[in-house]
C-alpha cells in the first residue's frame, strides 16, 4: 500500500504475524533528533536525563510485559486472522470486550501506581474513537477520511507511543483569532499542508513518537484552524516545550510516587511543519470539531475506568492510615474512610452500568455516553474531597516525616524510632507509609495530579453545561409530562 510505504515508517514490523515491540526498540526510537526543551536547555537524549529516565523505563516495562510475565495474556490480543498485537488496540463488540479492554487499563494504572493520566494505552483508545466515528471524517472528505482506518491499522501493527495535542493556549481572549497562536494552515502544496502555531497540555509528548492533532470547536474557529492529523515528533519545525519537572529521582523512600514517573505536560510549537495529505484526517472543516465528544466517547470511558482504578489506591490509603495511628475506632474517622469507599463503589457502579448499556458506532462498542459523562463529573467533583480526607485523617503524620537516614543517626535515632512508632509499625515503616500518602495528596506532584484530573477533560462547570445541553430531550419531556399530568396542565412546548 503506497500510504504505508511512503508516509509511515514501520517501527516493529511483523515476525510470524506478531506485532509486538520490545522496550529496547522503544528506548532507541527516542534518539531520533527530536527537539525537547526542558528547564533551560535542549535535551539531546531524554533517555539519560534523570527527570525523564524513570518514565522511559516504565514505558519500556510496559512493552516488555506484552511478551513475557504475568500480564502478557492481558496486554495482548490474538485476532481471528492469527495476528497477535497489543490489546490496547482491540476493537470491542460488546460488554465482555469492553471489560476485557478495561483489564488493560487496570494493568497500566497498576504499573504506574495510578500516577499517569495519559498512560501508553490511552491514545490507542482515542484512535479507536476516531475509527469508530470514521464516517464523520469520510463524509467531510472521502480521501482524507479514509486515512483514519489506515492509520489505526498502522498504529496497531507498530504500537507507537502517541500524544494528544488538541488544547489551544490560554492567551488574551480579547484578541481576534488571527492574532493568537492557534495552530493554523499557513501554506498548501500538492502533497500536503504546512502548519504553524501551538497546542498545549500535550501530556507525555517528550516520550511520544507520534503527535495526534485535533481541534476543539469554538465560535471564532476559522477554516485554517480546523485540522486533524498525525505528525512524527521528530518532524522538522516541531519543538516540545516542557513544563517544570516534578520528578524526584533517587528519593524512592522519601517520595515513593514522585520519584518514579512524571508524564510531563508540554506546549508543542509548530513552525512551518509540513504534513503530507496521507497523514491528514480532515482540514478546513469547521463542523467536525463540533462532534469531538462523539469521537472521544472511548477516551472518556478510558478516563472513567482509569480514575476508578486510581480510587482503589486512595481508598486503600484511607483505610490504612487510621490503623497505623490508632484512630480506626473514632466515629468521624470511620465515616471519612467510608466516604472514600462509597466514592469508589459509586464509580465502579457507573462504569459497570455504562459498559452494560453499550452502544455501537462504526461496528465498535462504546460505553453509554450519558452514564460515563455523569460518572466522570461525579469522579472529578469527588477528587478534591478525597484528597482532603487523606490529609484530615493523617493528622501530624503528613508533616512529621523524616528522611530515612534520620533513623540511623547515633545521637537521636533511637529516640526518633520510639517517639513516632505505631502499634503495628516501626517509626521507619510508619514514615514510609506517610511518605506515600504525602505524594498522593499533598506535594506539588500530587497537586498536579489533582489539577489534571479536574481539568483534563474540560472543567467541571463546562462539562455540566455540555452534559445538560446533550441530555435526551425526549427523556426530559417525559419527566416533565409526569408532573404536568398530575396537575392537569399541558407540557411546555418551548
Amino acid at each position: 500500500m503506497k500510504y504505508m510505504e511512503t508516509t509511515l515508517r514501520d517501527i516493529v514490523g511483523s515476525e510470524n504475524n506478531v506485532y509486538l515491540r520490545s522496550g529496547n526498540s522503544y528506548r532507541e526510537s527516542l534518539r531520533d533528533g527530536r527537539r525537547v526543551w526542558f528547564e533551560g536547555e535542549y535535551l539531546e537524549d531524554i533517555t539519560s536525563h534523570p527527570k525523564f529516565s524513570g518514565t522511559v523505563d516504565m514505558i519500556c516495562r510496559y512493552f516488555d510485559a506484552h511478551q513475557s510475565g504475568p500480564l502478557a495474556d492481558i496486554l495482548t490480543e490474538k485476532r481471528e486472522n492469527g495476528t497477535v498485537s497489543s490489546a490496547a488496540y482491540m476493537i470491542p463488540r460488546n460488554t465482555e470486550d469492553l471489560r476485557r479492554r478495561g483489564q488493560v487499563i487496570n494493568a497500566v494504572v497498576d504499573m504506574t501506581h495510578g500516577t499517569m493520566g495519559r498512560g501508553p494505552d490511552f491514545m490507542p483508545t482515542m484512535l479507536l474513537g476516531m475509527y469508530g466515528s470514521r464516517e464523520l471524517y469520510i463524509k467531510s472528505n472521502p480521501e482524507l477520511g479514509s486515512n483514519v482506518e489506515r492509520y489505526y491499522e498502522w498504529a496497531r501493527q507498530n504500537n507507537p507511543i502517541m500524544t494528544l495535542a488538541f488544547v489551544d493556549p490560554q492567551g488574551d481572549r480579547t484578541l481576534p483569532a488571527e492574532e493568537r497562536e492557534y495552530l493554523r494552515v499557513v501554506d498548501r502544496t500538492e502533497s500536503g499542508i504546512v502548519v504553524s502555531g501551538a497546542k498545549v497540555v500535550a501530556t507525555l509528548s517528550p516520550f511520544a513518537e507520534e503527535i495526534i492533532v485535533h481541534t476543539l470547536y469554538r465560535k471564532d474557529l476559522e477554516k485554517d484552524n480546523a485540522i486533524s492529523c498525525a505528525i512524527p515528533v521528530n518532524t522538522k519545525g516541531v519543538t516540545i516545550v516542557c513544563r517544570e519537572g516534578w520528578l524526584t529521582p533517587g528519593k524512592e523512600i522519601e517520595h515513593p510516587l514522585s520519584s518514579r514517573v512524571d508524564e510531563i505536560d508540554a506546549m508543542i510549537v509548530f513552525d512551518r511543519v509540513f504534513v503530507p495529505y496521507e497523514r491528514v484526517f480532515y482540514v478546513g472543516d469547521t463542523e467536525i470539531p463540533k462532534y469531538y465528544s462523539t469521537t472521544a466517547l472511548w477516551g472518556h470511558w478510558h478516563v472513567m475506568a482509569r480514575i476508578t482504578r486510581r480510587y482503589e489506591f486512595i481508598a486503600g490509603a484511607a483505610s490504612l492510615i487510621p490503623k497505623v495511628i490508632g484512630t480506626e475506632k473514632i466515629p468521624q474517622v470511620r465515616d471519612s474512610v467510608a466516604e472514600t469507599l462509597r466514592c469508589l463503589e459509586t464509580c465502579r457502579a457507573f462504569l459497570r452500568a455504562a459498559e452494560e448499556n453499550y452502544g455501537i458506532m462504526g461496528g465498535v462498542a462504546h460505553a453509554d455516553d450519558n452514564i460515563i459523562t455523569t460518572g466522570r463529573m461525579y469522579s472529578v467533583e469527588q477528587y478534591p474531597k478525597m484528597m482532603n480526607i487523606l490529609r484530615e485523617i493523617s493528622g501530624q503524620g503528613l508533616i512529621m516525616r523524616f528522611p530515612d537516614k534520620a533513623f540511623d543517626d547515633e545521637s537521636f535515632g533511637t529516640v526518633l524510632k520510639k517517639a513516632i512508632n505505631a502499634q503495628n509499625y516501626s517509626g521507619r515503616e510508619k514514615t514510609r507509609i506517610f511518605n506515600y500518602v504525602w505524594d498522593l495528596c499533598s506535594d506539588s506532584f500530587a497537586s498536579r495530579l489533582e489539577m489534571f484530573e479536574v481539568q483534563n477533560a474540560q472543567s467541571v462547570p463546562k462539562n455540566r453545561q455540555l452534559w445538560f445541553d446533550n441530555y435526551s430531550k425526549e427523556e426530559l419531556t417525559a419527566l416533565e409530562e409526569k408532573v404536568c399530568r398530575i396537575v392537569d396542565v399541558p407540557t411546555p412546548s418551548f
